[in-house]
């Protein structure tokens, strides 16, 4: 329902769960690996990312907008759960 989405799914906690379980699917490497520029670019691409030339525009501007803010992918506390989840 439409009071379900608007108090569950627009929360970033969701949003970065639905996040990893898209990735998970599609690209597990990059999360081993931390590949964040493979995560951002199949987040904006799909899983054949790398034939999509709007990609590498749309992963300048999350490397930037990561840069600014100093974000640190790795730090994550959901990545830390799913790493965790793996072993």
């Amino acid at each position: 329902s439409h009071d379900h989405w608007m108090t569950h799914c627009q929360g970033v906690e969701y949003s970065e769960r639905t996040c990893l379980r898209y990735w998970m699917r599609w690209c597990p490497w990059a999360l081993q690996f931390g590949d964040v520029e493979a995560l951002a670019r199949t987040h904006n691409g799909g899983p054949k990312y790398h034939r999509a030339c709007k990609t590498a525009r749309y992963w300048r501007k999350v490397k930037v907008s990561m840069e600014v803010a100093a974000y640190d992918f790795r730090h994550n506390p959901r990545l830390r759960e799913w790493k965790h989840e793996r072993r």
